[in-house]
């Protein structure tokens, strides 16, 4: 059977209770995303503190969701599970990793542990790779533990082994709504959406205060709007909730929708920025999340693709 493993962002480096809390929040975010917004309904989830596992017949369709569109997440694999008994390893290996190998012309393995065993790293990766070597005609295959063209993984946790070769990159950041609302000015500039994944990353519920009318934007960057608020649990329900100017409203409306909502912030674009910033309270932390950095389209590119 195959899994996908599931490693985390930030949440490994903080202290145990705040670690419990975070899990729970990305566990929970992706059982949300997965049912509520993909009407993925054959899943499992478990818990292994250091990592989590998803389960799921559409594998491929869940990895890619969750890498895509789930903060909080460093990284994925999609993985076949079996036990630390070595023949059970070589069976799997012969059949859904031997082919592959075949393809190139040097190969390593890389074995991580978590719990006691009887044997090292390194002895447990030279038994496997002497497998895979001597499955070919001699002289096929090197070993290439430097620079090889193709690297299996075993990631070995208690009694349990998951097999890999490749990972996905993840959103990364920290869970979803951990860190409060934050209230995101819009107007359609090309920094609003990404400004918006970067706080979602951060751990915002992202409010949207848009600066202009809605027959103003544009269908499709509305539907990406829309999908962005989708994604997080907190504003279920809400993604048709954008706050619109109204007639004759200034910084003040803003303010208001600002304390309603209890907001901890407020994001803008570095061009916003230099218009807005003297017009609000000193004691309001504003965000300008891209006015060094450089918007990154991929990642923006990539969950749009997904939500579609």
């Amino acid at each position: 059977m195959r899994w996908i493993l599931i490693r985390f962002s930030e949440i490994a480096i903080k202290g145990a209770k705040t670690r419990k809390r975070f899990t729970h929040i990305l566990i929970n975010h992706i059982k949300y995303v997965l049912f509520n917004l993909f009407n993925i309904t054959n899943f499992d989830v478990k818990n292994l503190y250091s990592r989590i596992l998803v389960s799921s017949e559409n594998i491929v369709q869940v990895n890619n969701i969750v890498s895509s569109c789930i903060p909080g997440i460093v990284s994925t694999s999609i993985v076949h599970k079996t036990s630390t008994q070595t023949e059970n390893i070589n069976e799997i290996i012969k059949n859904h990793y031997l082919d592959e190998i075949g393809k190139i012309e040097a190969f390593a393995v890389r074995v991580k542990r978590t719990g006691n065993h009887t044997f090292s790293s390194i002895e447990f990766a030279a038994n496997i790779g002497s497998f895979i070597y001597t499955s070919f005609p001699e002289g096929k295959l090197k070993v290439d533990l430097t620079n090889p063209e193709y690297v299996l993984h075993l990631d070995i946790r208690g009694d349990d082994t998951y097999i890999f070769d490749h990972k996905t990159d993840g959103l990364g950041g920290i869970p979803a709504g951990s860190q409060g609302n934050v209230l995101v000015l819009i107007s359609e500039e090309e920094e609003d959406l990404a400004n918006i994944l970067q706080l979602y990353k951060r751990g915002a519920n992202t409010l949207i205060y848009s600066l202009k009318s809605e027959k103003e934007y544009s269908e499709s960057f509305l539907q990406h709007l829309q999908w962005l608020i989708k994604l997080q649990p907190a504003l279920k329900k809400r993604e048709q909730l954008i706050y619109f100017p109204l007639e004759n409203s200034d910084v003040s409306n803003i303010l208001e929708v600002y304390k309603y909502n209890k907001c901890l912030g407020i994001a803008l674009s570095a061009k916003m920025f230099e218009t807005y910033s003297s017009l609000f309270p000193v004691k309001i932390p504003l965000f300008v999340p891209h006015l060094v950095t450089k918007i990154q389209k991929g990642e923006l590119e990539r969950i749009l693709s997904i939500i579609q």
